[in-house]
């Protein structure tokens, strides 16, 4: 599926999603989950490759420990604004905050041990 499927599946859910708030509301929040999860599998079928290549790159420089905290971080991040769209488009506004803030705290605990080691580097240049 290219970019093209990609648009015409968020289009045709959109066009769904807005016939039936019309016709049957209680069935539009489920219309719409239902499209951003074939979309989101969408994306990861396209960045599997992009993943493998910079991981394989990160492996041959000893990077790998921190590729790995970053692809968390980006997990973290793309599935939070996910989550969080996806309750503003049921009127949550309250409940996207909420987990827009859980991510962002799940962020800085994967980064912990990267800024660890930077202290430590900074502070083995300090002479300490």
């Amino acid at each position: 599926m290219t970019i093209i499927g990609a648009c015409g599946i968020g289009l045709l859910t959109a066009l769904l999603c807005l016939i039936l708030r019309r016709e049957q509301p209680e069935y539009a929040a489920v219309c719409g989950v239902a499209g951003a999860v074939v979309l989101v599998i969408f994306i990861l079928a396209q960045l599997s490759p992009v993943v493998q290549y910079i991981q394989d790159m990160a492996a041959s420089y000893s990077l790998s420990g921190y590729f790995n905290i970053l692809l968390k971080c980006v997990g973290v991040a793309l599935l939070t604004q996910i989550a969080a769209d996806l309750c503003r488009g049921c009127g949550s506004e309250l409940t996207a905050s909420g987990i827009e803030t859980a991510g962002k705290a799940v962020i800085i605990v994967l980064t912990l041990p990267v800024l660890a080691d930077i202290i430590q580097m900074c502070g083995a240049m300090l002479g300490k």
